[in-house]
Order: structure tokens, then sequence, then C-alpha cells
């Protein structure tokens, strides 16, 4: 994985981070590597600090990359974490830093089986932990370990949405749906 700021008018590129000169390829493997994808990164996005938030679904992990792109400054959960959970997440999407120290994120539940469901999660880091501060399951859970996302949107609600049919992939348990939830877990809509 490698991420690029660059300017296309001028060909140039002001910063570059590679998941090659941050992490190893003999240490750093999921439960889920594959040799022609091994962290399987599934989203990017801008933290509060112009930090970058990547989510690595095989890693069962977020890291944040400082604004410069020069340093790792975490690794949530999973594999090698330098900040563990407290309430772990596996094959997680579509992270997001809230606020400093406060991760949103859509926890498919991969590697859940013995009580399969999928969810909305918001973690806080205190130094070097992180606790579950809130979470949000549908009233029948939803069990969707490939596709899905939560983001917190401008009103506080957090929107979430499970992105897969039953079976596909095998074991998940459909429906594909959406919802818009409240902070005390009241849903507003659901589609």
């Amino acid at each position: 994985v490698a991420i690029w700021e660059w300017y296309p008018e001028a060909g140039s590129t002001a910063k570059r981070w590679s998941s090659f000169d941050n992490l190893d390829p003999t240490r750093d493997l999921g439960p889920r590597y594959r040799p022609d994808d091994w962290l399987h990164a599934n989203s990017l996005s801008i933290g509060p600090r112009d930090n970058l938030l990547v989510s690595f679904h095989f890693l069962n992990q977020v890291i944040s990359i400082s604004g410069d792109y020069k340093s790792l400054e975490w690794r949530l959960g999973g594999i090698n974490a330098t900040i563990p959970v407290d309430d772990p997440f596996s094959g997680q999407h579509n992270a997001q830093e809230v606020q400093s120290g406060r991760i949103v994120m859509f926890d498919n539940g991969f590697e859940r089986t013995s009580e399969r469901y999928s969810r909305a999660v918001e973690y806080e880091i205190i130094g070097s932990q992180a606790r579950k501060l809130w979470q949000w399951r549908p009233e029948r859970d939803n069990w969707a370990k490939a596709i899905g996302a939560a983001w917190r949107l401008q009103n506080g609600n957090t929107f979430v949405a499970f992105g897969v049919t039953k079976d596909v992939p095998i074991g998940s348990t459909g429906p594909i749906e959406v919802y818009e939830v409240t902070p005390s877990g009241t849903v507003v809509w659901h589609l």
C-alpha cells in the first residue's frame, strides 16, 4: 500500500508513504493474509491533526500516519498493535477519527463466528489503550462479513450501512440495509 500527495499539474510528488517502509510483511501478517493482497487496505480518511487513518482489513487494524507522512502514530487493534482495544474488531471498514483520539468504524466482525453480528463502534484512545465508548447493532443482528460503513454525521447521529446479502460472502446473514441512529441508539430511519 502506498499513499501519495501529488500535484498533477506539475507532475510532482509532495509526500509519499509506503507500507513496506513502515510494516514488515514477514511479521505483520493477519489471519486472512494472501500473497497477492498482504494488507487489504479498505479505507482512507483525514484525521483532526491532518493525520491519515488507514483501515487494513486483513490485519484487523486501523493505523494513523502523521500529517507529514513520516511516521506511524499508532496501530489500533489487531496484529502487533501499539494500542490494544478492550473489545476487539475484525475485518473493519470506514475508520475515521471524529475528534482527536475518538475513532468510529464499521466492525464487520469477520472473525466473530460464535455470535455473528456486525456493528458501528466508537473507541477512545487513552494513553496506550483504547476502550469502547459506544456501539450500535440493529434489533435483528446483521452479519455483513465483507462490506459495510459507519459515518458520524454532523448532527451527531451515525449512518450505518450493512452491505452484503445472505451468504455473500458465505455465512453473511444479510440483508443489505442502511440506518441513521442517534447517540442513544434510537433509529431515525431505516432503508
